[in-house]
């Protein structure tokens, strides 16, 4: 059992290595990262590694009052890591790229973890001047999704255009996932700094 465990923790370790190693836009981070079946269900520990960093985002931006607004966090964030690796089946299927589907989730997942974190520093940095705000999270928009072109074009190993498709997916996904939570429990009270003047 330790030993199991202590292989996960390298393999964590690597992984996040890896996909550290795509922000500065070098394609050999893939060799970091473990594309097997086995490393497919493992690359989902990104949801338990970036857990801290999002409930820090969350506590940053938002002011529950009730129950049901917790309940909209945690739902949000769970089906975040299940519904894009579930509608990229049959889009990769259609593309014919359906052997390349293990490599891009593994990498798709990790590359989260990265994602998170920028968010984070971003969160802090509107802290520290709220009159940066639209500014800051402009830029962290076209940072995180030129970052996640470049995991999915390398994970792909194909063009310029499919990668796009992918990251326009899970844009898409991520705004009807938003829209669909706040109909059914409503909107999310944000904290007086994210609150529009």
């Amino acid at each position: 059992m330790a030993g199991e465990t202590g292989a996960i923790g390298r393999e964590i370790k690597r992984s996040i290595w890896g996909v550290a190693r795509f922000a500065s836009f070098d394609a050999r981070g893939m060799h970091y990262l473990n594309v097997t079946k086995a490393g497919l269900w493992r690359s989902f520990l990104a949801a338990l590694v970036s857990l801290p960093i999002f409930l820090a985002i969350a506590a940053l931006s938002y002011r529950p009052t009730e129950p049901i607004h917790y309940i909209n966090i945690a739902v949000g964030y769970g089906l975040g890591w299940v519904l894009f690796p579930i509608i990229l089946v049959p889009v990769l299927l259609a593309l014919r790229l359906d052997e390349a589907y293990v490599p891009l989730i593994v990498a798709y997942n990790w590359s989260l973890v990265i994602v998170y974190g920028l968010d984070l520093v971003t969160t802090l940095l509107a802290y520290a001047d709220p009159r940066l705000v639209l500014s800051l999270f402009l830029a962290f928009q076209v940072v995180s999704a030129l970052y996640r072109w470049f995991v999915a074009k390398v994970a792909l190993d194909s063009g310029l255009l499919v990668p796009f498709v992918v990251i326009m997916i899970s844009e898409v996904l991520d705004t009807f996932l938003a829209r669909g939570l706040t109909s059914v429990f409503g909107p999310l009270p944000l904290v007086s700094v994210f609150q529009p003047s």
